[in-house]
């Protein structure tokens, strides 16, 4: 929130015989009639007198009401102290803390009090702040336990808050940072790890389950091979078409012949699942 440097000019008052009470602005319990503005104590006095009207006019701070009765929530120096809120006599006005969220101003009449008529002025007298990082803040918990999460860190625009009109924090970078967590595979997944082109059929030439005719869909046919090679305990298995490839030496042949140059993950299977099976031949592992 930002406030305008305020100067609290004239005031017309009207003093009663009441005891004297809290803050002024404590008092306001209902508007009744322009320039009839009653204000009435929080405690009210078992035989309390009516209000008896005098004018006390001029400024704040001309001797009738003392700069003591003048408070503030902060200040931003002690150039600009509470006792400033006014144009009596003084160059500068009050100015809050940059930092002060809920910025009050208080004038204490000391007697339940008529007020009649008040009077302000504002001067944009105060210097422009500009806003400035926090330290960053500690990674919050990975959105995952497995497969792959993300945390995030966050830094906010209060060291110090933009004030009185100064710039705000986003030219200063980014307010959060996001980064990579838990990117071990869950428990039954599968890792798609290389594909081949299906010219040499003996490279994994157990084929322990052929034409899957039951399942429809790629997705779904990856799914059935994990399952069967699983049972089997194959390191490594393969889909060709509709069939389910692997062997006992899965793993030292595949390692022999090394990554094909036919077909990438990246292009041919968007990491393996999903994606035409077609004349490849596409390599998974399963996780434990």
């Amino acid at each position: 929130m930002q406030v305008a440097c305020l100067c609290m000019p004239r005031m017309q008052v009207a003093a009663s015989d009441e005891k004297p009470a809290d803050a002024m602005n404590s008092y306001l319990k209902e508007l009744k009639k322009a320039h009839h503005s009653q204000v009435e104590g929080k405690q009210k006095q078992r035989n309390s007198a009516p209000i008896r009207t005098s004018s006390v006019h001029g400024r704040i701070g001309n001797g009738k009401i003392p700069d003591a009765a003048i408070a503030a929530s902060s200040i931003y120096n002690p150039s600009y102290k509470s006792s400033n809120g006014q144009l009596y006599n003084y160059p500068a006005g009050w100015v809050a803390r940059t930092t002060d969220l809920q910025q009050w101003f208080q004038v204490d009449f000391g007697d339940l009090t008529l007020v009649k008529r008040i009077c302000t002025q504002g001067d944009a007298i105060c210097t422009q702040v500009n806003g400035g990082y926090s330290a960053w803040a500690a990674y919050g918990d990975c959105s995952k336990t497995c497969g792959g999460g993300e945390r995030t860190r966050e830094r906010i625009c209060t060291n110090p808050p933009p004030g009185f009109g100064g710039n705000d924090c986003t030219e200063l970078g980014l307010s959060s940072f996001t980064r990579s967590c838990n990117k071990m595979p869950c428990p039954g997944e599968i890792k798609a790890v290389d594909c081949y082109v299906n010219s040499a059929p003996a490279i994994l030439p157990q084929a322990f389950d052929k034409n899957v005719e039951s399942v429809s869909g790629t997705e779904a046919i990856v799914k059935y091979c994990q399952e069967r090679a699983t049972k089997f305990g194959y390191k490594i298995f393969c889909v060709d078409n509709k069939g389910c490839w692997s062997g006992d030496n899965a793993a030292s042949v595949y390692d022999d012949y090394g990554r094909s140059k036919g077909c990438t993950m990246s292009k041919k299977t968007r990491n393996g699942v999903g994606s035409e099976i077609n004349a490849d031949i596409f390599v998974y592992q399963p996780q434990e």
